[in-house]
């Protein structure tokens, strides 16, 4: 005795998806969610962002704070999101600080900060005037 699971005629009694859904349907090996995120992290992605102008806020107010560590740890966190951690040179181009800054006069070592300050300010959107040491 055989046993047939299904019938020819099943298929044709199926009804045809409406062009609309049938135009969107996955194709065979398709995934409906290919970078397998939840509805949860959209969420916390939402909430984070709402979040971030408060949390940065405080960043500002830790980096000013009296207890060295916290002011150093908070001003990283926001250099960081500011400009981006910092990516470290080739081992064949670094050169150590120590060697650069011996080769430096205290005019260029001036100067050199006063560049990268002025770089730091216009990243946050900030005006900076330097004044030599004379005050002029």
């Amino acid at each position: 005795m055989k046993v047939k699971v299904g019938s020819a005629g099943s298929a044709a009694k199926r009804r045809a998806l409406p062009p609309a859904l049938a135009a969107n349907r996955w194709k065979p090996g398709q995934s409906g969610n290919p970078l397998g995120n939840s509805g949860a992290y959209g969420e916390a992605i939402r909430l984070a962002g709402k979040a971030a102008p408060e949390a940065v806020r405080r960043l500002v107010e830790l980096m000013r704070s009296d207890d060295e560590r916290v002011a150093v740890v908070a001003a990283n966190a926001v250099l960081d999101r500011a400009l981006g951690k910092p990516r470290p040179a080739s081992e064949e181009t670094r050169e150590p600080l120590a060697e650069r800054l011996a080769q430096m006069t205290p005019a260029q070592r001036r100067a050199r900060l006063a560049e990268l300050t002025k770089q730091a300010a216009e990243g946050f959107g900030w005006r900076v005037v330097i004044e030599d040491e004379a005050g002029e």
